[in-house]
């Protein structure tokens, strides 16, 4: 009843592994949708450091331009 391949014991080892798996998969599927979205955030913020540069240059010219 409790040992042996079939038994209670081993049941419920395998239930467990099971388990364990699945939390070890949700874990994992969890891990990548972060990674994706923190690389999605950086490609963001690059984009946005860009834009302000350019616009900071602009603003620079347009500066020297009424100055002048």
């Amino acid at each position: 009843g409790l040992v042996g391949s079939d038994g209670l014991l081993q049941a419920r080892s395998n239930s467990l592994g099971q388990q364990i798996k699945r939390v070890s998969d949700q874990k994992k599927a969890l891990q990548d949708r972060i990674d994706r979205e923190v690389e999605q955030q950086r490609r963001e913020y690059t984009k946005l450091q860009e834009l302000f540069y350019s616009l900071q240059g602009q603003m620079s010219q347009y500066s020297a331009y009424v100055r002048g």
